[in-house]
């Protein structure tokens, strides 16, 4: 049976979890770079010709992996102070602007593997007594940088829709398909 690892300030052994969460970033990110490694020395052994840009390209990739490694180490304690809650990501859209559409980036705590799937909005929902549609998730486009850590958002036709309808505050999320809990926040003020 595998331990229990408690939560954060629920007791228990101080400092375990962050202990764990540690050793579980450093077993996966040295994990990916053995790999990497592993896989273009299968390679060299191949009958198949593996030339010299095959090797280049491999050694790279082993290359980024042990660098993004080395970065997720030192940024570490400071992601894990933010662990538990999501990015705030807060955009704001005038009718008299062009072009209908507001777009931000944020960079998130955790970095996000995208060989699981990528991310997805919600819809972003009316808040407080304003009158009009939500905001569909087809106009709410978001992506990942290569790292995985910068995510894009980008909401667009703002203003095809009739005044009344639009003007408002709304919210939504940013989710990834292995993720317990939205990756972001959405927060949108339109005036």
């Amino acid at each position: 049976m595998a331990p229990t690892i408690p939560k954060k300030n629920s007791g228990g052994i101080p400092g375990f979890r962050y202990m764990s969460e540690l050793a579980d970033l450093v077993t996966t990110r040295l994990t990916s770079q053995a790999n990497a490694v592993n896989t273009a020395w299968d390679k060299i052994l191949s009958p198949d010709a593996y030339e010299i840009r095959d090797w280049t390209r491999d050694i790279a990739k082993a290359w980024v992996s042990g660098f993004q490694t080395v970065e997720d180490l030192l940024t570490f304690p400071m992601r894990y102070q933010q662990q538990d809650r999501p990015p705030w990501i807060s955009l704001a859209w005038d009718r008299t602007t062009k072009p209908d559409s507001a777009q931000g980036e944020v960079t998130l705590p955790n970095r996000q593997e995208t060989t699981v799937g990528v991310p997805a909005a919600t819809s972003l929902e009316r808040l407080g007594p304003d009158q009009g549609d939500n905001i569909d998730p087809k106009d709410v486009s978001v992506s990942l940088d290569g790292t995985g850590v910068r995510l894009s958002i980008a909401i667009k036709n703002l203003g095809a829709a009739p005044k009344a309808k639009n003007v408002g505050h709304f919210v939504g999320f940013v989710t990834m398909p292995n993720a317990a809990q939205p990756i972001a926040i959405v927060f949108l003020t339109i005036t």
